[in-house]
């Protein structure tokens, strides 16, 4: 079997992210797929508590096959834990990390990314201008597949938006809008 982990801000999940896990599995790239929303040690502007983003992936993603995973700051510290971590869940499936090519451009700053290239395979969305054939001069691994992103969504537009007065439901679902509304998140200072 083989087992995604989907890894990301997720600050706010929008629909772009709902139509990736979506089609992961029903083209089946992976049989399964946990998302894992970056735990709250890590530092970007505006980041909520991973309990909000947590909440808000629960509510957009509804799939057997899809398990919202919140994640614990000891045991995923580093990208390679969680992996390490999932890898002994599941033992004899592949473990692919899910992730943006803006992070496979900075991929080698992470933690032990020799060690992950090594260990698990990488299933990277292509955005906007980038092309396979320049990412993959940074890492030629026989282990890194592509998918092309069919939607170009910024989660920092969408706080931007939110922080105008701005609840666009065709770029969020509505049940995200409408608990980042009763949580009076990203409205600013």
């Amino acid at each position: 079997m083989k087992i995604g982990i989907y890894g990301g801000s997720f600050n706010p999940p929008h629909n772009t992210h709902t139509k990736i896990a979506t089609e992961l599995l029903t083209q089946n790239i992976v049989d399964f797929l946990y998302v894992l929303p970056t735990s709250d040690v890590y530092s970007k502007n505006d980041l909520i508590s991973v309990d909000h983003r947590t909440n808000m992936l629960n509510l957009c993603l509804n799939h057997p096959n899809i398990k919202v995973f919140k994640p614990n700051s000891d045991v995923f510290n580093y990208t390679y834990n969680a992996l390490d971590y999932f890898k002994s869940l599941h033992p004899n499936d592949e473990i692919c990390f899910v992730m943006g090519s803006d992070n496979l451009k900075e991929f080698s700053t992470w933690r032990n990314f020799n060690y992950i290239l090594n260990n698990y395979s990488l299933i990277v969305i292509l955005r906007d201008s980038d092309q396979e054939e320049d990412l993959l001069n940074l890492f030629n691994y026989k282990n890194i597949y592509f998918l092309k992103n069919k939607g170009n969504i910024s989660s920092s537009v969408i706080r931007t938006e939110i922080k105008d007065g701005i609840y666009n439901d065709s770029i969020v679902c509505g049940s995200v809008l409408d608990y980042i509304k009763q949580n009076n998140l990203y409205v600013g200072e």
